[in-house]
């Protein structure tokens, strides 16, 4: 029996946690475009469309999210 697993690709994923627009799902936006930037005029595209851009610009500017992407290494190397 074969089972074939799909993948939602990253504009799917944005476009799915603005609809739900929960706090957890727009700090999972905001987490992604930092690693990918090149993702975020599609997910502030996504959060005005479905009316959540407050919210995702909010998570945006926390300075705890950059922390949260930072390499292990590189958090003992700040923390110290």
């Amino acid at each position: 029996m074969r089972v074939q697993i799909g993948f939602a690709s990253e504009e799917d994923f944005i476009a799915s946690k603005c609809i739900a627009g929960g706090q957890q799902d727009l700090h999972d936006v905001v987490v992604l475009t930092m690693k990918r930037p090149e993702l975020l005029p599609f997910a502030e595209a996504q959060a005005e469309k479905y009316k959540c851009r407050d919210k995702l610009d909010a998570w945006a500017e926390r300075r705890t999210i950059a922390f949260q992407i930072q390499p292990p290494t590189q958090r003992l190397e700040s923390q110290s």
